[in-house]
């Protein structure tokens, strides 16, 4: 699996970022990594640290939990989220809360997937409610998505290599 792309980041306004990422994997296979629990494990992760995936109940109303561990099994991280559009194969819709944050914070993410040429493109809109969220998302979310997305490129080549 090539690194050619790192991921682009871009701040669509003031309130939205968007990312994009290239992997030279099917599509389905792409999909799957990023809805099934035992595959977000082996890659969806910041540097140091484990996730685990306590729920992934990928439907419209279907919700998701995610804790990410360190060495010690202490949890440093949680997320859940709210499905609000699943399209199996192009497009999920969440609304994501962080722990120790309001739900009145929650971030809106969207994520499509499609077919370009010789790769699967991943396109994620994550809409916070302030500027100020957006613009500290900003700060860290390139480093640490680039780091995600190099261990899952790593991840899909060992998927497609398996499969020869």
């Amino acid at each position: 699996m090539t690194r050619d792309n790192l991921t682009k980041i871009t701040m669509l306004s003031d309130v939205e970022l968007e990312y994009v990422i290239h992997f030279d994997a099917p599509l389905a296979l792409v999909y799957e990594m990023w809805t099934e629990a035992e595959q977000l494990e082996q890659w969806c992760m910041p540097e140091g640290l484990d996730l685990k995936v306590v729920e992934q109940d990928v439907h419209v109303g279907g919700g998701l939990r995610w804790e990410w561990h360190d060495e010690d099994e202490y949890v440093t991280m949680g997320l859940s989220a709210d499905f609000v559009e699943v399209v199996p194969y192009s497009r999920i819709g969440l609304t994501e809360y962080w722990d120790g944050q309001p739900r009145s914070s929650a971030t809106a993410h969207e994520i499509s997937f499609t077919r370009e040429e010789n790769a699967t493109k991943v396109t994620g809109v994550l809409t916070f409610v302030t500027a100020d969220l957006a613009l500290g998302a900003a700060t860290v979310i390139p480093q640490i998505l680039d780091e995600q997305f190099a261990r899952a490129a790593d991840y899909l080549s060992s998927q497609l290599s398996a499969a020869r």
